[in-house]
């Protein structure tokens, strides 16, 4: 099992939060970091599972398609190029990201107040500022664009391994409408495509206080599917 780091995401939190590693991220794009991960799958002897949130639930899902695993776990995944929904929650949320005000050129950077609304809305504030001080570092505008690129596509009816994706039911920043968009976009795939739905569940599932039931599940899909 392993979980290798985005570019430009190795250091610790407190080292990606100076104004240096900041300016690294302006010109990160989606598929430099998708074709980190296609570099990473193709030196495998073996076809692994692949489990990616949020993001990483999109480049999942892409890999799988393109034949690079043998099965893809998506949680809370951010949608492929053409879907979206019309909800606040997901506009206000992704507002850094799409608004026509912002320079693609800067990083986003969320203060504690916009980060506990886009990922953490389902906790307390005391774990809300435990998790923004110890985990939130600032991304690449560009990057958070992947979804609206050319590289952000999928061919939904292509032969591939088994998919699953989950939702969060108070998830704002995918809601799980977009979610469940985005697993009906496979109905006439001929690969197996499961939808599991968590009903209280915000976008910090992988991480926040009860993780343990989406970590259970993950494990159970993966043991079901390739049960010797």
């Amino acid at each position: 099992m392993s979980a290798p780091a985005w570019p430009l995401h190795e250091g610790a939190v407190t080292e990606m939060r100076q104004e240096s590693k900041q300016a690294d991220l302006e010109k990160l794009e989606f598929i430099e970091v998708l074709d980190h991960y296609r570099k990473i799958l193709k030196s495998k002897t073996v076809k692994p599972i692949v489990v990616g949130h949020s993001m990483g639930g999109l480049i999942a899902q892409i890999l799988l398609s393109e034949g690079f695993a043998q099965a893809a776990e998506a949680i809370d995944s951010a949608p492929p190029n053409g879907m979206t929904v019309l909800k606040w929650s997901f506009i206000k949320s992704n507002w850094g990201v799409v608004s026509p005000f912002a320079s693609k050129e800067e990083p986003i950077n969320l203060d504690v107040d916009q980060f506990s609304y886009a990922f953490l809305n389902a906790q307390d504030p005391a774990t809300t500022r435990k998790i923004y001080d110890e985990f939130y570092v600032p991304e690449s505008r560009q990057l958070g664009k992947g979804p609206t690129s050319d590289a952000g596509e999928i061919n939904p009816n292509v032969s591939r391994g088994p998919l699953l994706i989950f939702a969060g039911g108070e998830d704002h920043i995918i809601p799980a409408k977009l979610n469940l968009k985005n697993f009906n976009m496979y109905g006439k795939s001929p690969a197996h495509t499961e939808f599991k739905f968590f009903d209280e569940r915000d976008h910090w599932t992988v991480a926040g206080p009860g993780w343990e039931k989406v970590a259970d599940q993950v494990d159970r899909w993966i043991k079901d599917r390739y049960a010797q």
